[in-house]
C-alpha cells in the first residue's frame, strides 16, 4: 500500500512521515507539503510534492500518481493563526478535508482509507468541564473547532453514504521537544515551561494561563503510535467515523511546575494572573472553554488505545531531548 501524509512539515505531521518510513520504507511514503517545506532528514528518499490542498484538481492529480491507498490527513490552519485569518482557516481546513474525500469516492472506498486529525477544540462550554464523553454537544469557540466539527461531521456523511473508511483523532495537546512552538498558541506554555527548564534560565518562566488550568496531554511518540494503532485496526471494530477522544493524562500549569521541579532542574514560575488577574485573557478564554480531559474508553474498546507514559516520564523525556538538543 502506498500511504500519504498532507501537513507533513507540521508538529504531528514530520514525525508520522518519519514513523512510517521505518514502518514500509520510504518507497511506500509520499509526503506533501505546501507553504512549509519538510527537511531532508525527514523526507528521506520519499516521493514528496508541493500541493495545494484546496485545489483538487492538483491533489487528485497527484494521489492517482502515485496510487494512494491510506491517506493521513494531518494539514490545518491552527487555533493561533485561525484566530488572525478566520476565512483562511475554514477554507484551509474544510476544502481540503472535502477534496480528499472526494478523491475517496473516485477512487472507490473499497479500495481507499482516510486517517484525519481532529482536537480537543472542538469541545466547548456545553461539554463537561472536567472529562468530555465521545459523544457530547460540540460548540466550540475558535474557528480552528468550528472548522474540526465541520470536517467530523462530513466525514461520518460521507462513511455513511459512501462506505468510505474514514478514521480520525480528537487530539489533546501534543507534546514533543523536536519542534519549538512560537508561544502563541493555547498550550505552548508546557513545552515552553521544559524549555526553560532545560536551559537553566535565571529568570522564572511567566505562564500565560492561570495556575489551575486544567488541559489535556500526551507525548507525540503517543500520538504517532495512535495513527498507526487506529489505520491497522480491523475496519469491522470501528464504530466511530467523526473522531475518536484519545488522550493520556490531564494537568494544570502549577502541576507541571511541581513535576519539573522533582526532575532537578532549577525552575520558577510567576503567573500574572495572580498579580493583575488577567495574564492572557483570549488563550484563557479559550482553554476555558474545553474539558479538563477527555473519556477515551471507546478507543480503548474498539481498538485498544492505551497511554504509554506517565506524566513524570513525558517531563523527563521532553527535558532530556531538549537539554541534547542545546
Amino acid at each position: 500500500k502506498m500511504h500519504c501524509v498532507t501537513g507533513s512539515a507540521g508538529q504531528i505531521g514530520s514525525e508520522l512521515v518519519i514513523a512510517l518510513r521505518k514502518k514500509y520504507g520510504d518507497s511506500k511514503v509520499l509526503v506533501l507539503y505546501n507553504q512549509s517545506v519538510p527537511s531532508p532528514h525527514i523526507i528521506g528518499n520519499c516521493a514528496n510534492a508541493s500541493v495545494d490542498l484546496t485545489n483538487n484538481e492538483s491533489l487528485l492529480q497527484v494521489l492517482e500518481q502515485y496510487d494512494i491507498q491510506v491517506v493521513y490527513h494531518l494539514a490545518a490552519v491552527l487555533s493561533g493563526k485561525g484566530e488572525e485569518c478566520p476565512i483562511l482557516a475554514w477554507k484551509v481546513n474544510t476544502e481540503s478535508f472535502i477534496n480528499i474525500l472526494e478523491w475517496a469516492v473516485l477512487k472507490k472506498p473499497q479500495h481507499v482509507k482516510i486517517i484525519h486529525a481532529s482536537s480537543i477544540a472542538v469541545f466547548g462550554p456545553s461539554a463537561d468541564s472536567e472529562i468530555a464523553p465521545q459523544n457530547t454537544h460540540l460548540d466550540p469557540l475558535s474557528i480552528y473547532g468550528v472548522s474540526k466539527v465541520a470536517c467530523e461531521l462530513l466525514a461520518n456523511r460521507y462513511h455513511e453514504i459512501h462506505a468510505i473508511d474514514i478514521r480520525g483523532l480528537r487530539f489533546p495537546g501534543v507534546l514533543t521537544a523536536k519542534s519549538i512552538p512560537s508561544g502563541d498558541g493555547t498550550s505552548d506554555f508546557a513545552l515552553l515551561m521544559c524549555l526553560h527548564a532545560a536551559r537553566k534560565l535565571d529568570t522564572p518562566f511567566k505562564c500565560v494561563l492561570k495556575r489551575d488550568t486544567g488541559l489535556p496531554w500526551m507525548h507525540m511518540d503517543e500520538a504517532v503510535y495512535a495513527i498507526i494503532q487506529l489505520e491497522q485496526a480491523d475496519k469491522h471494530d470501528i464504530t466511530i467515523h467523526t473522531a475518536y477522544n484519545i488522550s493520556n493524562v490531564s494537568f494544570t500549569p502549577q502541576e507541571l511546575a511541581s513535576v519539573i521541579k522533582d526532575t532537578e532542574h532549577a525552575f520558577d514560575v510567576v503567573f500574572p494572573s495572580d498579580i493583575n488577574g488577567e495574564g492572557d485573557p483570549v488563550r484563557q478564554r479559550i482553554a476555558d472553554s474545553v474539558p479538563t480531559d477527555m473519556d477515551y474508553s471507546v478507543a480503548s474498546h474498539d481498538w485498544g488505545w492505551v497511554p504509554l507514559y506517565s506524566l513524570s516520564d513525558i517531563v523527563l523525556n521532553l527535558i532530556r531531548d531538549l537539554v541534547d538538543s542545546k
